[in-house]
């Protein structure tokens, strides 16, 4: 049987600060870096509903410790953040966090690939 995890992807969402002059060092925060669900999305952005092409990052609403407990994941991210992500394939996709909704079931991170 070919396993198919709920969750098969690993991302990295951060925020940079600083590092805008060049004898100011840039600091790195790691907002979450874990397991997830990676896929593209298709949605109506703003009053017009102009369709956008983004990717969506489905965060898991716990995470089951060693110990056998469970811990609520709470990812708290901004417009700008940033991501990375692996995909089934191995690939590394990189870009920028558009919107972040946290729910019950989980957090979805809506975010621009960059393809450059």
């Amino acid at each position: 049987m070919y396993p198919n995890p709920r969750f098969p992807h690993t991302c990295r969402i951060f925020r940079s600060s600083g590092g805008g002059d060049a004898f100011e060092e840039s600091t790195t925060i790691d907002i979450y870096n874990g397991e997830c669900r990676n896929y593209i999305t298709t949605r109506g952005i703003g009053d017009t509903k102009v369709i956008s092409s983004q990717y969506t990052l489905a965060i898991p609403a716990y995470k089951t410790l060693n110990d056998g407990t469970e811990e609520r994941i709470e990812v708290k991210s901004f417009a700008g953040d940033k991501v990375e992500c692996t995909d089934a394939r191995g690939r590394l996709l990189t870009g920028t966090v558009v919107n972040c909704y946290m729910g019950t079931l989980g957090t979805n991170v809506y975010w621009n690939f960059n393809a450059n």
